[in-house]
């Protein structure tokens, strides 16, 4: 097998690039391709797509998911849906939605994670960055590279202001994206990161002695803080509450 270690070779329209792969989307397709980024991380890269390959292929089909075309067995890429309208928080900046479209944003967030808890999958990297808006504007969790499967470790960096601070050696647990799903339903809600603005360090500094943002008067602010505060033990109580607050919505829309 070549080794493609030095050299990109472009398969369509630059999307993104991140530290696993370069995102292409080839000219009149649906579909996008993700490819280990060259140089002297190509390895990793590879492996990093090697395991997105394998979660996509443990959960299947699912509309919270971006669908899996296969993996090109010569250079690692793989071949993903393309999501028209990209990341959930360039949406949210470009258009901001209504209240009733953040709070079904925040519930398909929680089903698309759902999945994958389900199948022993751990994210390790939940944030709007990494939730993708279709072409109904519909959300599909994405980004799998630096998943945990089944309590494997993980590659992942991720922003501070999405994770739990982490100990050494770290081992991935699904209270872990519970923790980064209150960060990101945070984001949702308010068009803002938490602690936005503040440094790195001081934001781990906080999260450490459990000072959280404020989140009184945000909808879905109690969730964010149970979440923030390891409160729920699985997203099967989540989801239970994120459905109360969006009935209790509805009916005071409609008294």
């Amino acid at each position: 097998m070549a080794k493609y270690d030095s050299v990109h070779i472009s398969k369509g329209v630059l999307l993104g690039m991140g530290v696993s792969g370069i995102v292409e989307k080839p000219l009149d397709s649906a579909y996008v391709i993700k490819t280990p980024c060259p140089g002297e991380d190509y390895d990793q890269c590879r492996k990093d797509l090697d395991l997105e390959r394998r979660v996509y292929e443990l959960l299947g089909n699912h509309p919270r998911l971006l669908k899996f075309y296969g993996q090109d067995e010569g250079d690692g890429s793989i071949k993903l849906e393309y999501a028209l309208n990209g990341t959930l928080r360039d949406y949210i900046a470009e258009h901001q939605p209504s209240m009733d479209e953040r709070l079904r944003f925040a519930t398909e967030i929680t089903e698309g994670l759902a999945v994958l808890h389900e199948s022993g999958v751990v994210h390790c990297d939940l944030s709007p960055r990494n939730v993708l808006v279709d072409a109904e504007i519909g959300l599909r969790i994405a980004d799998f590279s630096s998943a945990s499967i089944d309590g494997s470790p993980s590659s992942a960096g991720g922003s501070v202001r999405f994770q739990i601070p982490r100990n050494n050696p770290w081992k991935p647990t699904y209270q872990d994206d519970i923790f980064s799903l209150g960060s990101t339903l945070f984001e949702v809600m308010t068009s803002a990161g938490p602690y936005d603005g503040l440094e790195s360090s001081m934001v781990i500094e906080r999260f450490r002695s459990k000072q959280f943002p404020d989140s009184k008067g945000v909808i879905l602010g109690d969730i964010i803080q149970k979440c923030w505060n390891l409160h729920y033990s699985s997203l099967s109580d989540v989801l239970p509450a994120l459905q109360k607050a969006v009935d209790l919505g509805d009916q005071n829309q409609s008294t």
